[in-house]
């Protein structure tokens, strides 16, 4: 199930030190260790930089044509998504996301997210997902209306 973290208010202080809020640094460090020749690692690369892996940290992209770049090259928010999908200890910020990219992570069906500020999430695109804020935990069929109700009173006092 998605972890959906909102603020990091309330977060216990063994969550807070999960937080990676520099993905696009981390991916780089860290994608050797992932499968990116998996299904849903090819999923969300197709998706959000309609681009395919090759092996040998190389990826066919659409910004290339027909030239093999360097996985390190893929966009900030492709590079999120993959780390949500490949490290479950872990808590990834998701400030560095464009809102196609914020579409795809909330119809993951693993991994943990903070939002730590104020963003528009699109109704009825999340299944189902545990939302943590305010110190409280809530399992939600839909917890963008949430989340929009929270931000809401939050940033409209």
């Amino acid at each position: 199930m998605l972890n959906i973290y909102l603020f990091k208010e309330g977060m216990s202080e063994s969550d807070k030190k999960r937080i990676v809020s520099a993905n696009d640094a981390w991916f780089n460090v860290h994608w050797e260790e992932y499968n990116l020749a998996r299904k849903d690692c090819n999923n969300i690369m197709d998706t959000i930089d309609k681009a395919r892996y090759i092996g040998d940290g190389k990826v066919e992209s659409r910004f290339a044509g027909d030239i093999a770049i360097n996985i390190e090259n893929m966009s900030t928010g492709c590079k999120t998504a993959l780390n949500i999908i490949n490290n479950d200890d872990k808590i990834f910020s998701v400030t560095e996301c464009g809102d196609n990219v914020i579409d795809e992570i909330l119809q993951l069906d693993k991994g943990n997210v903070l939002v730590p500020c104020c963003m528009a999430f699109p109704i009825g695109i999340c299944d189902k997902a545990k939302l943590y804020y305010d110190g409280k935990c809530e399992i939600l069929n839909d917890p963008c209306i949430k989340i929009m109700e929270i931000m809401d009173e939050r940033y409209n006092k």
